[in-house]
């Protein structure tokens, strides 16, 4: 049974094993213990994580392969009894968390559907590319690849409306998240936060970015594979823009990516 108070985070492990000790113990130092329960979905079979049966309300639940980061997400989410749930990446740690303060926006705002975090590189400043104020369209990719707009740093403003979070770390609530059948389970990785977020949008709800949570993420915890990496980039974005905006703008992203180069 879903509990009103009690927030559950997902952690969807894949080759991080040497960060979810810091990550969990900043969960438990910042966020507490009381009403929170913590799912970690271990997507990878060679690293055992039978070191986590210490923790208390921490439920490991063990895949055979790796499935994608949104299925093991979606497969968390249904192990989950809060009405709130935090997505949380493993490489990262929480500094600062008055989620008290997150959940009483959203309730006040009904049309408050997710709230990113203030997430921070491991220089402390903000890390690029963890939220948009514009959704993610032909447009945006062309000026994100010009010299000009490439390096430029995010501004955080907890006050905009924003197109799109990072799916570092974001809250949203259990209902809405089942109601839009989740993650796209046909992306294994990369976009399907923008992907979610497009469709968090289609229901007319809002997303913001919140001071109350701040994490640092040491990022690329779980990529050896740089080629890897890339392939798996390329493929979600092919699927993310032909689901969107159609064929023909499909083509377009392939041709401008031979170009950009």
């Amino acid at each position: 049974m879903q509990n009103s108070n009690k927030l559950s985070v997902i952690i969807v492990n894949y080759a991080s094993k040497h960060y979810l000790i810091a990550c969990i113990a900043s969960i438990y130092d910042k966020i507490g213990c009381d009403n929170l329960e913590i799912i970690v979905v271990n997507n990878d079979c060679r690293e055992d994580l039978g070191f986590l049966s210490q923790y208390q309300n921490l439920t490991v639940v063990n895949l055979a392969n790796n499935v994608g980061f949104g299925t093991a997400n979606n497969i968390g989410v249904k192990k989950a009894t809060g009405k709130y749930i935090l997505f949380l990446n493993p490489d990262t740690i929480i500094d600062t968390a008055n989620i008290k303060a997150v959940f009483e926006e959203m309730e006040q705002d009904c049309q408050l559907g997710m709230v990113g975090a203030k997430v921070l590189d491991i220089n402390k400043n903000i890390q690029k590319w963890s939220f948009g104020q514009e959704e993610v369209n032909l447009r945006s990719l062309i000026m994100a690849n010009l010299p000009i707009f490439k390096n430029k740093q995010p501004i955080f403003d907890n006050k905009k409306e924003l197109a799109w979070v990072s799916g570092v770390a974001f809250i949203m609530s259990k209902q809405l998240f089942l109601q839009i059948d989740g993650f796209d389970e046909k992306i294994f990785l990369y976009y399907e936060d923008v992907d979610l977020c497009k469709r968090v949008k289609k229901q007319g709800k809002k997303i913001k970015v919140s001071s109350e949570i701040v994490i640092t993420h040491f990022g690329s915890g779980s990529h050896n594979d740089k080629n890897k990496q890339k392939m798996d980039y390329f493929l979600a974005q092919d699927y993310y823009f032909k689901k969107h905006f159609g064929l023909i703008i499909y083509v377009i992203v392939k041709i401008l990516r031979k170009i950009f180069a």
